[in-house]
């Protein structure tokens, strides 16, 4: 009896989930909010425009001249700061939860997934171990002993994706730590957006490095609590983790696969030379060849990528030329090496060293 009662629920929160997206599914969109628009930035902030356009330059040249990017494991002191409303304890996630998406991350970026298998085989020679690990911060900024989780209570029921208020203690949010020595990531609830008459429910967004320098204070992602790790109160299908590894692949400077526009075009990509063209993001859970204006047969579009909005059972790789582009970042001798302060060799800065520290 116990067992056809809990097939009988699990029936009813399948058709609840399939009636959701099918009644509102033309009203609601799920998005990333670091979805970038170049012909919009060029218009509205040339500056920052221009930045992104040298930045791109010089990393291409970089890439092609193999200057001094590190060849060992990267290791990366991550911070979870948990942002939660104090009357809604579901935003505060437990540290099961943050510890389960540290090991997803860990086994995403190393190509350790036990979904690797289903990478199609037409890809599966360019899928690539980025060689990167993530550990939970063990020592402040200041030096005291750290769990590499920071949590607060807050008055506030929901963060902005404009205004980024999540990572201010002023706003009733928290500040971040010193970005040249972790990853910080904020959990909250982030509010939902309006875009062309539509819902635009964020699961994420994160910053791209080239702002490093010039807005310090904002670099780090931010994770809605609801698509946060696994377990807890985490939705389908958003419910494995996924969303982190998309968002901190922006943080490590790719851009999503079909590239950084809104007005879709087959004439903008991603600057990766091993994925391949695509016209506009994918949904659900394919699991046959797709095509699109972009991409033809015989291999179709990657929608499995990280960098696609396919559902986190379907995403299982990194291709080679994602990784080169990642790793890039940490060039000791490149201007373009935006985030080398985190190397963990012998041999690094003072920088380096406290971070390899905080991680010991």
């Amino acid at each position: 009896m116990k067992k056809i009662f809990l097939t009988l629920i699990a029936v009813i929160a399948s058709t609840f989930t399939i009636n959701l997206f099918g009644q509102f599914g033309q009203n609601i969109k799920f998005s990333c909010g670091s979805q970038l628009d170049f012909e919009e930035m060029q218009r509205n902030d040339p500056e920052q425009y221009q930045r992104f356009m040298d930045m791109e330059k010089l990393l291409q040249y970089n890439i092609q001249n193999s200057r001094s990017v590190p060849t060992g494991v990267i290791t990366i002191p991550v911070v979870v700061h948990v942002v939660w409303y104090y009357n809604d304890v579901a935003q505060n996630i437990s540290d099961s939860q943050i510890n389960a998406q540290i090991q997803i991350l860990n086994d995403d970026y190393r190509r350790l997934n036990t979904d690797r298998i289903n990478t199609p085989s037409a890809w599966t020679s360019i899928a690539g171990d980025a060689q990167i690990e993530f550990k939970l911060a063990k020592i402040v900024p200041v030096g005291n002993p750290t769990s590499g989780i920071n949590r607060i209570s807050t008055s506030t029921n929901g963060f902005s994706l404009q205004l980024d208020n999540v990572k201010s203690t002023s706003t009733g949010g928290l500040n971040g730590w010193d970005p040249q020595k972790y990853l910080n990531i904020w959990v909250c609830n982030i509010l939902p957006g309006i875009e062309n008459g539509k819902t635009i429910v964020y699961l994420g967004y994160s910053t791209y490095p080239v702002n490093l320098a010039s807005n310090p204070n904002k670099d780090g992602v931010v994770i809605d609590y609801k698509y946060f790790g696994v377990g807890g109160h985490t939705i389908f299908p958003n419910n494995l983790g996924r969303t982190a590894t998309h968002e901190i692949g922006h943080w490590l400077n790719l851009y999503h696969i079909w590239g950084p526009n809104k007005n879709y075009s087959c004439s903008v990509d991603d600057n990766v030379s091993d994925t391949p063209n695509q016209y506009q993001e994918t949904y659900g859970h394919p699991t046959n060849i797709l095509t699109d204006q972009c991409t033809g047969f015989p291999n179709g579009i990657m929608y499995m990528n990280y960098m696609d909005y396919t559902n986190d059972a379907c995403m299982n790789l990194f291709t080679n030329g994602q990784v080169t582009r990642m790793r890039a970042i940490f060039d000791d001798q490149a201007s373009t090496g935006y985030r080398k302060q985190m190397l963990t060799q012998s041999g690094c800065n003072l920088y380096a060293r406290i971070a390899r520290l905080a991680v010991v």
